[in-house]
Formats: structure tokens, C-alpha cells, sequence
């Protein structure tokens, strides 16, 4: 069994990167895919959508510019699906660019080589 010391999960990127991300400009959030099983005041339980399957775990928006931008998160070595791969080439055909991500300091690569950030008082008028 791995040590689960020396792993990060999905989650803990995710939230440094969301951190990191709405610190140096974005306004991002977790994109919440899937279903959750609810019961309304009557007890009747019934299944909600929650997000398009596939997309990517976090969606940033560059302020003041408002471009897109998609950042699937994976543990180190992991791969991104069928479905999200094909989700990530329509959101491309529609003008976001989409990163798979496996670490914060691949994060910050990515915004760093393909994002042009606004200036601190670019940020600051918005």
C-alpha cells in the first residue's frame, strides 16, 4: 500500500491550485460534475446533475479580460479520459484553453508559458 504521506490526492491540487489561481488574478472555482441523490420536503428522493461529465475540475476566469480557462487536475501520473478529452477539445473549438495539471508548480508553469496575466493595477480597477 502507498503511503498516503507522499501522494497528494486530487482534491488537495485542486484546492492549492484554486487558491493560487484566484491569488494571481482568476476568479476560479471547482467545476462539480456528476449526480447527488436528494429527498424533497415530502421524502421522495430524486438524482441531480450537477455538471456535464468530463469537464474540467477547475474553471478560471482571467479578471479583467474574461477568457476561460479549464485546468483538469490529476495525481501525478494520471491520465485524462475519453470523455475529457473530447470535452476538452470542444471547449478549445469554442475558445478556452484547457491544461491537465499534476501539481501546483505545473500550474504555475502553464500560466506562466501560456497566460498573459493584467498587471497588478489592471487587477486592481476591476
Amino acid at each position: 500500500m502507498k503511503n498516503r504521506l507522499l501522494t497528494q490526492s486530487e482534491h488537495d491540487i485542486q484546492s492549492v491550485c484554486i487558491q493560487w489561481l484566484n491569488y494571481n488574478g482568476f476568479y476560479a472555482w471547482r467545476a462539480n460534475a456528476g449526480m447527488v441523490r436528494t429527498a424533497d420536503r415530502y421524502g421522495k428522493y430524486r438524482m441531480i446533475k450537477l455538471g456535464d461529465a468530463g469537464m474540467p475540475d477547475v474553471l478560471a476566469i482571467v479578471k479583467p479580460f474574461g477568457f476561460l480557462y479549464g485546468f483538469e487536475i490529476k495525481r501525478p501520473g494520471g491520465k485524462v479520459t475519453e470523455i475529457q478529452r473530447m470535452k476538452h477539445e470542444k471547449l478549445a473549438q469554442a475558445g478556452a484553453k484547457v491544461f491537465v495539471i499534476h501539481s501546483l508548480e505545473e500550474l504555475k508553469k502553464a500560466v506562466e508559458r501560456e497566460i498573459v496575466l493584467p498587471t497588478l493595477s489592471e487587477r486592481k480597477t476591476s
